[in-house]
């Protein structure tokens, strides 16, 4: 049984090797109830037996909609312990230019597997950094491209204590529902 663990670590950059390619990736989906997870194993550092992915998630909110979040999960397969990274901050010492850019291509698939998938009125989402830098912002901003391509107006509010907060809802065009294809290209039903 794993034990979950949601704290930063202090650690190097480590020798991970990437388990996505051009030959594709593995993704296990799951719901319960009105919540959807995507999880993507993406890497595997073999000197210190650890694994680790990016979840991707819609979580049904009170009184309606569905808070869309992500977050890399560094699981050490010898103790049982798994160590999740909500913040890019975190992830900077961990992965290379080259993960980070395979963990974006994963959170931007799978956001938009999610919203086809679930098809939610709306959805809400916020920077995990207070103050977060502009290259962190860019990236948040292409989770609100894919939202848009998926059939949803995105919208953010001024900074509250340093965050951005992202809500987005969903389009209909003369009553016909708009949603994103693979392609990124929005359709009608």
């Amino acid at each position: 049984m794993w034990k979950k663990v949601s704290t930063s670590a202090n650690c190097q950059k480590m020798a991970i090797q990437l388990l996505i390619d051009e030959n594709g990736w593995r993704a296990d989906v799951f719901r319960r109830g009105n919540a959807y997870l995507v999880i993507v194993n993406f890497g595997y550092d073999p000197v210190i037996d650890h694994t680790y992915s990016v979840m991707v998630g819609l979580e049904p909110l009170p009184g309606g909609g569905m808070e869309h979040f992500f977050c890399v999960i560094a699981a050490d397969n010898v103790n049982g312990i798994e160590t999740t990274y909500h913040s890019g901050l975190e992830t900077a010492n961990l992965l290379d230019k080259e993960a980070r850019k395979s963990v974006l291509a994963l959170v931007l698939m799978a956001t938009r597997s999610l919203l086809n998938e679930a098809r939610p009125d709306a959805v809400q989402r916020f920077t995990w950094d207070a103050n977060a830098p502009e290259k962190a912002l860019r990236k948040h901003f292409a989770v609100a491209k894919i939202m848009e391509t998926c059939g949803y107006t995105p919208r953010t509010s001024d900074i509250y204590h340093g965050r951005y907060v992202w809500w987005a809802e969903r389009r209909t065009e003369t009553g016909v529902e708009v949603h994103g294809g693979e392609d990124g290209q929005t359709s009608t039903d």
